[in-house]
């Protein structure tokens, strides 16, 4: 049937709870492509309540996975299922390795394979992951990569040209906030996991720094990799009387914007970046970013919606400058809010349709 739908398998969970970029990104995007055109499947733990955005959607279909033998399960809908396009293949490990060793046994399909991180944060991964990555991206018939500079590193470094596409923001839930009302303590808030790549520990420099000051941070997100890690942020609060520091875990997208709301300044102190999806959600509810430069991401607009450093006393001294003048705080979120318009996720989906349509077409032929 030359009119019928574009089947796309998205190799991300769709559980309520889970927190995990791309899984977010692709509840995003399928939640958005025409029902018309398209029929999206993902995946869904046993016994997990799915994301209301994707969840109860004729035209989104739900694969709940087994508590035993997930892998191969999942490995047997990437080689078996009745899909078009495979998106993300690389995601589960098992998974993935199984997919590109049987690829050629089964059903024939497209794969679309996107970067959304840095080249040194995958290189920071280590041989076996990089490796990984790499294997998918070569086997795939359309790479996408988040950020121009991520596209020219792939290009320049692996000689494997790939399409850029932003990632986005949800507007309906990230909106602009007047806080000409707000008064001390500022709040300065990290929204990231709490691990050693993320630097969370540079949050802890400046409040020891600016202690004196009347302002607080909240760091948001779960803790991950080496617990020692956390152990060690936790204690060092503990030993310095950090008190104005305050770790909240990890949130709901819903709960994570009341704390923005609640914000007066943005600081991500990670330099293993591919574009710090927090950094828009933050720059769209009017907080000026703090970010480092390393990754050159397209979210914070250098002098205009905040600053990208290139050391940590440049962050220190662009969260001093920002945190004494309330006029430029609210000059560049207002200016972050315009340039967070300009990643609605609606037109980016949009994007994608034309991308995935054009692809089909062209297996087609």
């Amino acid at each position: 049937m030359p009119n019928a739908p574009i089947r796309i398998l998205f190799n991300t969970w769709a559980n309520r709870e889970n927190t995990n970029s791309q899984s977010l990104t692709a509840r995003e995007i399928a939640s958005r492509l025409s029902p018309e055109r398209f029929r999206s499947s993902l995946f869904l733990g046993w016994g997990q309540e799915p994301d209301p955005k994707v969840g109860g959607r004729e035209e989104i279909r739900l694969l709940r996975v087994p508590p035993r033998l997930g892998s191969l399960f999942i490995a047997r809908e990437l080689l078996w299922g009745s899909h078009d396009i495979v998106f993300y293949p690389a995601l589960n490990p098992r998974a993935s390795r199984l997919f590109r060793t049987g690829r050629r046994l089964g059903r024939k399909r497209l794969v679309v394979d996107g970067v959304e991180t840095s080249l040194d944060q995958i290189a920071a991964c280590g041989k076996e992951i990089q490796q990984r990555i790499f294997a998918s991206l070569r086997q795939a018939d359309l790479r996408t990569a988040i950020t121009p500079a991520i596209s020219r590193d792939l290009a320049q470094q692996h000689q494997l040209e790939s399409e850029v596409v932003p990632l986005g923001v949800d507007l309906s839930l990230f909106q602009w906030v007047d806080r000409s009302h707000h008064e001390p303590p500022w709040k300065v808030v990290y929204v990231a996991s709490i691990q050693q790549r993320k630097q969370t520990h540079i949050m802890l420099d400046l409040a020891q720094r600016l202690r004196s000051q009347d302002v607080e941070f909240h760091c948001i997100g779960p803790c991950l990799g080496d617990p020692a890690y956390c152990e060690a942020l936790f204690a060092r609060k503990a030993r310095e009387r950090l008190d104005k520091v305050t770790f909240h875990g990890e949130l709901s997208q819903p709960e994570i914007y009341r704390h923005l709301r609640q914000a007066d300044l943005y600081v991500l102190p990670s330099r293993l970046e591919g574009f710090g999806k927090t950094t828009l959600e933050a720059a769209a509810s009017g907080l000026p970013a703090i970010v480092f430069s390393d990754y050159e991401t397209t979210a914070v607009v250098d002098g205009e919606t905040g600053f990208q450093v290139a050391t940590e006393e440049e962050m220190l001294a662009a969260v001093e400058e920002l945190l004494a003048d309330p006029e430029l705080r609210h000059e560049m979120g207002w200016a972050a809010s315009a340039h967070a318009q300009t990643f609605s996720w609606d037109p980016i989906a949009r994007r994608w349709e034309t991308l995935f349509s054009r692809l089909a077409q062209g297996e087609a032929a």
